[in-house]
Formats: C-alpha cells, sequence, structure tokens
C-alpha cells in the first residue's frame, strides 16, 4: 500500500544509496511549510520527519543522502533571519537519530547556495557567504567533524565569487 501524505508533497524525493528508505519534502504537517520526512521501503505508510522541529518561518529547500545511507544533509532556511544553513541527521536502522548543524554558526543574512557530498562520503562541500554578504566561497567540512568547517578557496591567488563546484 502506498504512503498515506497529507498536504502536499514538493518536489524532490530520493533513494538513500541502499536502497531501503525514501527521503522526501512535504509540506504534510505545517501548513505551508516544507519539511523532510523518510520512509522505509518494508514499511510503507509510516514516515518519520527528518528536520528539526520547525515553525511556519522555516523551511527544507534540498537535501542529499550519504553515500553510505547513513546520514541526510539538508538546506534549511529560516525566513526570520534571512539565513540557509545545512543540517546533518543521522539514520540508524532507519530511523533519525540527533540533528545538528553540519557547520559552524553562519551570521544572518547568510546563505548556503549549494551543497554535495564527496563521492566517498568523507567531505562535505558548501557555498556560502558565510564571511563576506553576497560573497560566495567554497567550504569544506571533513564528516565526524560536523560543526567546523574551513574554506577552501582561501588560497594565495584566488580571486572571484564561486558559482558552482563538483566532486
Amino acid at each position: 500500500a502506498p504512503a498515506s501524505l497529507s498536504g502536499t508533497v514538493a518536489p524532490g524525493f530520493a533513494w538513500s544509496p541502499n536502497g531501503q528508505m525514501l527521503a522526501y519534502v512535504a509540506d504534510q504537517e505545517i501548513n505551508g511549510v516544507r519539511e523532510l520526512f523518510m520512509v522505509m521501503s518494508n514499511a510503507l505508510g509510516t514516515s518519520a520527519k527528518v528536520n528539526l522541529p520547525a515553525n511556519t518561518n522555516q523551511d527544507v529547500n534540498a537535501f542529499q543522502w550519504s553515500p553510505n545511507s547513513s546520514h541526510i544533509l539538508y538546506h534549511w532556511e529560516e525566513q526570520s533571519s534571512n539565513t540557509t544553513e545545512l543540517y546533518l541527521c543521522g539514520i540508524q536502522e532507519g530511523t533519525p537519530g540527533m540533528v545538528q548543524r553540519a557547520h559552524g554558526v553562519i551570521p544572518a543574512n547568510s546563505d548556503v547556495f549549494q551543497f554535495e557530498w564527496s563521492p566517498d562520503g568523507s567531505k562535505v562541500a558548501y557555498i556560502a557567504d558565510q564571511d563576506v554578504d553576497g560573497t560566495y566561497e567554497l567550504y569544506l567540512i571533513e564528516a565526524g567533524n560536523w560543526g567546523a568547517s574551513e574554506k577552501a578557496t582561501d588560497q594565495a591567488g584566488w580571486t572571484g565569487t564561486l558559482q558552482c563546484f563538483s566532486f
């Protein structure tokens, strides 16, 4: 039987790399708020919320599974501070666990623009204007060292604003 949803499923769903879980963004619990949910492929109809508790000023805009299916990284928009950040949720035996900010604290009016896991899952790269408003730069986070990021574009000879990247 298909999973029953109330609300609207937003564009965005993805199978975990191991094929056991399906994550999706939906306006399912709070009217007008896009949140991240997951369901086990062998337990359809029973979804679990992945993101932090939301209010009407927050939305999940995008997400990505880790290559080993143990985490979901998601793009969280906080409209009251005009900030978009990355959050991480550990997945254990198909159940969402602790949620934490993937990078360090970024100031109000800052945004994470794009993010991606490395193919081996050892790093997360993201583009953000976390140091200078409006200047987007590339940052790296070592998996397991969540909450700390290092600017990858702070190298001699680098000039300009980064707009995209790929592993």
